[in-house]
This record gives structure tokens, sequence and C-alpha cells, in this order.
């Protein structure tokens, strides 16, 4: 029994989109270490799991990367567009584009609000759409076909 729950924990923490910015994976030991993973009704804090096979990656992006004011057309790749995800924080998304959102092109509808990442003289830009509060990714819609995220000109 002890072990089903320790596979269903790592298992929980490797699929959900909500781990906390500060999530860390250490190669060397294999361990990722995680603020907080919640299985049905429980939520585990300061977990550190060790990881056997990672199935997938959704994208990647350097850690700790300067965030400019505004976006150039370098800002935007594929790459970084993948990297984006359900959960991630404004600042996480914003550490991921290498700038910061144009606030002028801030939408707000009734249930979410959408920022909008423009590279300065070009028509290359990222919508991403975040809770009512602005504050987390989200995806409004339980179908997923329809993208919590848009891009145009890459």
């Amino acid at each position: 029994m002890k072990l089903i729950k320790r596979s269903l924990l790592a298992l929980a923490a490797l699929m959900t989109s909500g781990l906390a910015w500060a999530d860390a994976y250490d190669p060397a030991t294999n361990r990722l270490t995680v603020d907080s993973v919640q299985v049905g009704d429980t939520v585990y804090t300061n977990v550190v799991i060790t990881v056997g096979t990672i199935h997938s990656v959704g994208g990647s992006y350097p850690a700790n990367a300067p965030v400019t004011e505004t976006c150039s057309v370098s800002n935007f790749t594929k790459a970084k567009f993948d990297a984006i995800a359900v959960g991630m924080p404004l600042a996480q998304v914003s550490q991921v584009m290498g700038c910061k959102n144009t606030p002028s092109s801030t939408q707000r509808g009734s249930n979410h609000v959408v920022y909008v990442w423009r590279a300065v003289g070009a028509m290359t830009y990222i919508m991403v759409w975040f809770d009512v509060d602005g504050a987390v990714v989200t995806r409004l819609h339980p179908d997923p076909v329809i993208p919590f995220k848009q891009a145009v000109g890459f």
C-alpha cells in the first residue's frame, strides 16, 4: 500500500500543471522537490520524489534569465510558446518569454484576463488567458481543443 501511495504521489507530481514556481529537479540525485501535490482530497507539502523515468517535457527556458520591459522578435520562438503552461503565474510566463507583457493590449472579460506579449515594430505576438484575477494561466473551457494561448507571426 505504501508503494502504491508513493507511486501515485510521484505520478501526480509529474502530471499536474499546478506545480509551484520554486519546484526543482536535481539530475545528480534524480530528486524532484515540490512545494505541494494534491492526490485526491489530500494535499502533501514539502514533497521530495525520486524520479525514475521522465516521459515527457512540455518545453524549457533558461532559469533566472533577464526579463526586459519590451519584447523584440527574438523573444518569440516555438520553444518559448510551448513552455507556457496552465497554472503558471504571470511572472513565470514573463520569465519564459524574456520580456514583459504589453499592458495596453490587456483584455479583461467577466471570467478571465488576456495578457499579450507583443514584439515592438512587428506583427508578432502571443496571447495567454489567465484567471479572472490575472494571476495564473487558465483553461477556461473544458474542451481541450480550445486553446489557452495563441501565437501570431512566428
